[in-house]
Parts: structure tokens; sequence; C-alpha cells
């Protein structure tokens, strides 16, 4: 592995576009060259803090499964991994090895995240966009084959102590708000319905409780509980798709931010603690749907 300077780092992409695209939008991260079979960490490693984004090449993701190591997923250029380190000190939960003759990344902290939002969000936009990807490919993995996440007990109180610095951070979006709608449901509303096409939209819980749930056997199963100061349905950022559950309000009211895309990503222009911080939400949603489905997981 070396450290690379980002002019030589840009230099030595082989992929023209992600050239032109690194150029760019790296200032303040670092840049990082992994020549194939190379290991950017392993498995049980101690976390160092860090998040990676690729910029060229390709990455196996590799877990011990039945004594063996195995390659679970293969990361490709705009992939993120390792994002659960911006959540907690804990050691690593699988082994990355550069794939392609070279495995280009860029890596960061909190720190570095919030300087280069500061000095340019297209780049923090790039890193949420693959936070949400990640989501996606998440869900799809979580509820193939009739399967669904199932974050309870002992895996929801986990998730809710990681959740809860978070809320406050989230809710600040109403400082910010000039074109958007908050809509006041009853019990048992739905927000959207499992195998409706999404309208582009995000959601913001500013009160009351929701539960993702998703019908298995002619019954419906819950997934997921949420509470004021959480996103919902993120991935509708992305593109458009049909939503894999129903979302249900379980208090017995609940005030709801409605966000397009477009206004949510100007807003997070403007602030890049508060898009630091749904960057995190995103990461805690993906690795609990994770969790909660017993996917083997990439960071």
């Amino acid at each position: 592995m070396r450290n690379l300077s980002l002019a030589k780092a840009i230099r030595k992409a082989s992929d023209k576009h992600m050239e032109k695209e690194s150029g760019e939008i790296l200032k303040n991260i670092t840049a990082r060259l992994y020549r194939r079979g190379e290991i950017v960490f392993k498995e049980d490693d101690a976390s160092d803090g860090l998040v990676y984004f690729i910029l060229a090449g390709r990455a196996a993701v590799l877990k011990r499964i039945g004594g063996k190591e195995k390659v679970i997923h293969t990361l490709q250029p705009n992939d993120i991994f390792g994002e659960v380190a911006l959540l907690t000190s804990g050691a690593r939960i699988a082994t990355i090895m550069a794939e392609s003759e070279e495995l280009k990344v860029a890596c960061f902290d909190g720190t570095s995240f919030l300087r280069e939002a500061r000095s340019n969000p297209k780049f923090a936009r790039k890193l949420t966009v693959a936070a949400l990807t990640v989501m996606e490919r998440i869900e799809e993995r979580a509820f193939q084959d009739d399967g669904h996440p199932t974050v309870a007990g002992d895996l929801l109180r986990e998730y809710e102590q990681l959740m809860s610095p978070l809320r406050a951070g989230n809710l600040r979006i109403q400082d910010l708000l000039y074109r958007s709608t908050i809509k006041t449901l009853q019990k048992d509303s739905t927000i959207f319905r499992e195998g409706q096409e999404n309208d582009s939209f995000t959601y913001l819980l500013l009160m009351g409780e929701v539960v993702a749930e998703t019908k298995r056997n002619g019954q419906n199963v819950e997934c997921m509980k949420f509470r004021e100061g959480e996103w919902l349905g993120e991935t509708a950022l992305l593109h458009k798709m049909t939503r894999r559950y129903t979302l249900r309000v379980t208090s017995q009211q609940a005030k709801i931010l409605f966000l397009d895309r477009d206004i949510f990503f100007k807003m997070m222009e403007l602030d890049p603690e508060l898009l630091f911080n749904v960057f995190k939400t995103f990461i805690l949603h993906l690795r609990y749907i994770e969790k909660g489905a017993h996917i083997p997981s990439d960071g």
C-alpha cells in the first residue's frame, strides 16, 4: 500500500471518467494505492476510524465462514466500505483485499469528511449516494426470497444507543426549511406501502413512532421501529423503484416532514454538519438492516 498525492493518484487512474471526477472533488482527503492481493484491513483488526471510497479498481470482501475465508462480495468504483468506523471504534467485521491490478481509494475520518463537505459539497453528496447505494443493496438482499430483517430485542437496544445522539442533529433540518411539506398522520395511517412505486421522497419523523413491516404468508411482519429524529425511506433518493416494505404510524399521531430529492441535497449542501449527521444515520440504518437479516457485512 502507498499513500499518494492527489495529483499522482489522478495521473495513475485507469478510468478516465473517474480520473476527471477525482480531480474535481478531492482536496482534503488522502488517496491510497493497493496492488492486487494487498489487504486494506483484516476481519477483527482494530478500527483506525477510517472510511474508504473506491476511486478506481475492485476490492473483494472476505468473511470467515465455517472456518474458511470466503469472498462474499466485490466492491466497485464509487462504492464505500468500512463505514461503520464512523459510528463505533469496534473491530473490523470483514477483510478487504485489492482484487484488480490496482485499487485506488480515498480514505477519511469524520474530521476530513467535514472539511471536504465545507470546501466542496459535491464530494459529500457522492459519499452520501454511495452509502444509499449500499443500503439499497442490503435491502434487496434482506427482502429477497420472502426474507425480512428483524431489529428487535438486544439488537434494537444496541441500535437505539447509537441512534440517540443523532436524533437532535437530524431535527435541525427544520431550521433550514424554505419549501417542504409537513403532515400530521393518525394512528395506522401509512406513509407508503410495500410494492408502491416510490415518489422520490424521503421522510423525517418529527414526532411520534412508525414501524416498517412487510407481508409474509398473509401476515404483517414487523421489521423495525422508528422514533422522532429518524429518516425513513432513504433509498428513494437514488432513483425510482418499488418500496420493499410498508411504513405505518403506531403512535396516536405522527408529524412527518416530506422532502424530495432536490430539496434534500440542496439542504445538505447548506449545512455540512447536518449532512454528516444524516450520513451517519444512513450508515446506522443499513448496518442494522444487515444485522437484522443476518447478512455478512462489508465493513
